[in-house]
C-alpha cells in the first residue's frame, strides 16, 4: 500500500494506512454516495549489482576478470513519498550487492573511491567507458561510479522495477621502471662491476586502459634507478634520450635488447631496452597492480684509438727525437664491438703520422698497417715504454688485439716503419793481371734498386796483404790498418755510386793472399735480399758475389758483396851463356850465346839482360838484338819472351894473350823484367850463393 492521503486532493490519494490496510472511518448520510475512498498499490523495488577489479582498466567487464569481495555500498535517494532513503550493504564472494524492498522513486549508489584487492588499496575505474548511461541503453558491461565522488547516476525506479546496472570496477595502480647503467664493455648487457647513471631524463608515454593519453618524466637517481607510479593500467613505452652525460662526457644508448630477450616475460632485467635510434622502448601493456621494472637502457662513452707511423730509420723499434712521420699509410681497423657487430674501418695516416678511430662502441679490435711495397715493419715492443715502441706483427702488420672500454682512448698503437733500398755491391779493378809493383784502381759500385732512396749507407773492403801503399781513397772513405771504410753515403732510388782507391800489387808469395772483398755494412732502410755485415760470401762456397760475372760469380750468394781477385803476372826466366869455342887461341874471335827461355806462365816483357865483360877480351862486336856496349859492359833492355819461347843474344870478341890479372869467366844475366820471376831475383847477381861457380841450368863444368 502506498503512503496515506498523499498531496490535497482526496479524490486523487491513497486512504488506506500502510501497515493495517484501513482506511478512516466514513461516515455516510442517508443517500450520500462517497467515491473517494481509493487505495493505491505498489510493487517494491530492487537495485544492484557487480564490483569487479578491471584488470586492464578500459572501464569495461572483461572476460576472465575477477569480482571484489567485501566493498561498502552505499544506497541514498528519496522515495516517490518524498521519504528520505538511505542504506548500506557490502558486495558478495561474486562482486554482487543488492538493495531490495525499495519503494519507487529516485535513487543513486556510492562507491568508496577505493577498495582493498589482495591487501593493496584499489582505485575506480573510468566511469561509463562503454559510453552508455544507466538508461535503457546500458546491458551493465561497465563502471558506473564516478572517479571522484564515487556516486552513480540517479537512477528512477518504478513499482517492481530491478535495475541491476550499478556497478563499479576498480583497478590496482600500476608502476613501471627501471634502471640505467654505464655498458662499459659495449656488450648491451649489465655486468658486474657497471656503474649506474644519475640524473638522466626518462619520459613515460602512452595511452591508459580508459583512453586517456599519458605522458610523464622523471629522472634517475643515484642507483640509476628511476620509477613511474600510480598508473592506471594500460600501453605504455619509455623514450630514454639518446645521450647521456658521464663525466662531464657526451655518453651514446648501447645496443637495443643484446640478451635477445624482449620486455615480455622472459626479458629478466639483464639487458637495454631502448632503441639505440629513437630511444624508445618495445610497449608494455601494464595490468591492475603490476609492477614492470624492467625497462632498461645502458649508455657507453664512445671509445677511440692510434695513433702514429714513423720511418724507423735505426730499425731499432723505438721512436726516435730525429725519425720522421710516414704520410699516406693506409691502417684499417677491424674487430667486434662489444654488442656483437663486426667493424671494419680504413684510415690514413696523415702528413704528422698520425691516425685515429673515433666514435667507437667498446669492443675488441685489432689495427691492420698496410706496408705496401715500400717499407717492411719495426721491431715489435721494443723497449719499456709502451708509448714509443712498435706493435704491428712484422710479418702480418697486425697489431695483438686490443679491448677498449667505455671513453677509453688508446693512443699507443703505433707502427715503425723501415723503407726498403735493395742495395747490390759490384766490385772491379781495372787490371786483373797486373805485374808486381804495378798501381790498380779498384772500383766499388753500389747501386739501389729502390723503391725508397738510401741513406747512411756504410761500405768495408779489408784489403789482403797482398797490396800495400792504398791511396786516393774517394768519397770520403778511411783507412785503419787494413780496413777502408766508408759511412754516411746517400744512393738515390735507380742511381749507384762508385768508390774508387789505388793499391800497389806486391810480389807473390807463401800466404800471399789478392782476393779483395767489399761489402755493404749498413743502411738505414732495410734490403729485402741482403743483411748487410753478414759477410759477402754468404753460401760459404768460396765462390763470392751474385751481380758480378767474372770468374767465380755466385747466384746463391746476397748480392750485396763481391770480391775482386788480381792474379800478378808471372815469367819464369832463366838464363843459359855458351861459347863457340872454350879454348881458343890468342887473337882467335869468339862467339859468345846467351839464351834467355821463358818457363811461364806469362809472357815476359821489358826483359833486360847485362854481360861484364873481363879484362882477357877485346873488340867485342856483331852485338846482337840491339844491345849495346858501355865501357866493358853489354846491355840488352826492352826484350819480350813470350811464355815457353826463347831468344839468342850472341856478340863476339877477340881472345887476349894471358897474363898475370887478365881474366877470362864472362858472366850474364837477367838484371831485370816485367813480370816476377819465381826463382829468380833480377839483378842481384848470378854466383847466388857465391862459392864461384855460377848457372844452374847449364851444365858445364
Amino acid at each position: 500500500i502506498t503512503d496515506q492521503n498523499g498531496g490535497s486532493d482526496d479524490t486523487k490519494d491513497s486512504d488506506a494506512d500502510e501497515t493495517t490496510g484501513k482506511s478512516h472511518i466514513v461516515s455516510l448520510d442517508a443517500g450520500e454516495d462517497d467515491m473517494t475512498v481509493d487505495a493505491g498499490m505498489l510493487r517494491l523495488a530492487s537495485l544492484g549489482d557487480y564490483v569487479w577489479e578491471d584488470t586492464n582498466g578500459n572501464g569495461l567487464q572483461d572476460a576472465g576478470e575477477e569480482p571484489i569481495e567485501g566493498v561498502t555500498v552505499t544506497l541514498s535517494g528519496t522515495a516517490g513519498d518524498g521519504e528520505t532513503v538511505s542504506a548500506t550493504t557490502t558486495t558478495d564472494e561474486n562482486g554482487l550487492y543488492k538493495f531490495e524492498d525499495l519503494v519507487p522513486g529516485d535513487y543513486e549508489v556510492t562507491f568508496p573511491l577505493t577498495a582493498t584487492i589482495d591487501g593493496k588499496t584499489a582505485k575506480l575505474t573510468d566511469e561509463d567507458a562503454s559510453g552508455k548511461t544507466t538508461d535503457a541503453d546500458d546491458v551493465n558491461d561497465d563502471s558506473d561510479a564516478n572517479e571522484t565522488t564515487g556516486v552513480t547516476e540517479t537512477v528512477t525506479l518504478e513499482s517492481g522495477e530491478e535495475d541491476l546496472r550499478l556497478d563499479a570496477g576498480y583497478y590496482l595502480p600500476a608502476s613501471l621502471g627501471d634502471y640505467v647503467w654505464e655498458d662499459t664493455n659495449g656488450n648491451g648487457l649489465q655486468d658486474a662491476g657497471e656503474e649506474p647513471i644519475e640524473g638522466v631524463t626518462v619520459t613515460l608515454s602512452g595511452t591508459a586502459g580508459d583512453g586517456e593519453t599519458v605522458s610523464a618524466t622523471t629522472t634517475t637517481d643515484a642507483n640509476g634507478l628511476y620509477k613511474f607510479e600510480d598508473l592506471v593500467p594500460g600501453d605504455y613505452e619509455v623514450t630514454f634520450p639518446l645521450t647521456a652525460t658521464i663525466d662531464g662526457k657526451t655518453a651514446k644508448l648501447t645496443d637495443e635488447d643484446a640478451s635477445g630477450k624482449t620486455t615480455d616475460a622472459d626479458d629478466v632485467n639483464d639487458d637495454s631496452d631502448a632503441n639505440e635510434t629513437t630511444g624508445v622502448t618495445e610497449t608494455v601493456t601494464l595490468e591492475s597492480g603490476e609492477e614492470d621494472l624492467r625497462l632498461d637502457a645502458g649508455y657507453y662513452l664512445p671509445a677511440s684509438l692510434g695513433d702514429y707511423v714513423w720511418e724507423d730509420v735505426n730499425k731499432d723499434g723505438i721512436q726516435d727525437a730525429t725519425e720522421d712521420p710516414v704520410e699516406g699509410i693506409t691502417v684499417t681497423l677491424s674487430g667486434t664491438a662489444g654488442d656483437g657487430e663486426p667493424v671494419s674501418l680504413t684510415t690514413t695516416t696523415d702528413e704528422n703520422g698520425h691516425y685515429e678511430f673515433t666514435d667507437l662502441v667498446p669492443g675488441d679490435y685489432v689495427v691492420h698497417f698496410e706496408k705496401g711495397t715500400d717499407y717492411v715493419i719495426s721491431p715489435k715492443d721494443a723497449g719499456s715504454d709502451d708509448t714509443k715502441d712498435s706493435d704491428a706483427d712484422e710479418t702480418t702488420g697486425d697489431t695483438e688485439t686490443i679491448t677498449l672500454v667505455s671513453g677509453e682512448n688508446n693512443p699507443t698503437i703505433d707502427a715503425g716503419f723501415i723503407g726498403i733500398a735493395d742495395l747490390n755491391l759490384v766490385k772491379r779493378v781495372n787490371d786483373d793481371h797486373p805485374n808486381v809493383g804495378d798501381v790498380v784502381t779498384f772500383t766499388i759500385t753500389v747501386t739501389n734498386e729502390g723503391p725508397k732512396d738510401a741513406v747512411n749507407v756504410s761500405v768495408e773492403d779489408v784489403m789482403p796483404n797482398g797490396y800495400s801503399n792504398i791511396a786516393n781513397i774517394s768519397n770520403g772513405g778511411t783507412l785503419a790498418g787494413s780496413t777502408l771504410t766508408w759511412t754516411g753515403l746517400s744512393v738515390a732510388n735507380g742511381a749507384s755510386i762508385d768508390l774508387t782507391f789505388e793499391a800497389t800489387v806486391l810480389a807473390p808469395g807463401a800466404g800471399v793472399e789478392y782476393d779483395n772483398i767489399a761489402e755493404v755494412t749498413g743502411s738505414d732502410q732495410f734490403d729485402d735480399d741482403s743483411t748487410p755485415g753478414n759477410g759477402a760470401d754468404t753460401d760459404g762456397d768460396g765462390n763470392i758475389g751474385s751481380q758480378d760475372p767474372d770468374d767465380d760469380q755466385d747466384a746463391d750468394d746476397e748480392d750485396d758483396g763481391d770480391n775482386a781477385h788480381v792474379v800478378p803476372q808471372v815469367a819464369d826466366l832463366n838464363l843459359v851463356k855458351t861459347v863457340n869455342d872454350a879454348t881458343p887461341n890468342v887473337g882467335d874471335v869468339v862467339t859468345f850465346t846467351i839464351t834467355v827461355s821463358n818457363e811461364g806462365p806469362d809472357d815476359a816483357t821489358g826483359i833486360s839482360v847485362e854481360d861484364v865483360m873481363p879484362n882477357g877480351y877485346s873488340n867485342i862486336a856483331n852485338i846482337s838484338n840491339g844491345g849495346t856496349l858501355s865501357g866493358s859492359t853489354l846491355t840488352w833492355t826492352g826484350l819480350s819472351v813470350a811464355n815457353g819461347a826463347s831468344i839468342d843474344l850472341t856478340f863476339e870478341a877477340t881472345v887476349l894473350a894471358p897474363g898475370a890479372g887478365v881474366e877470362y869467366d864472362n858472366v850474364a844475366e837477367v838484371t831485370g823484367s816485367d813480370q816476377f820471376d819465381d826463382d829468380s831475383t833480377p839483378g842481384n847477381g848470378a854466383d847466388t850463393d857465391g862459392d864461384g861457380n855460377i848457372g844452374s841450368q847449364d851444365p858445364d863444368d
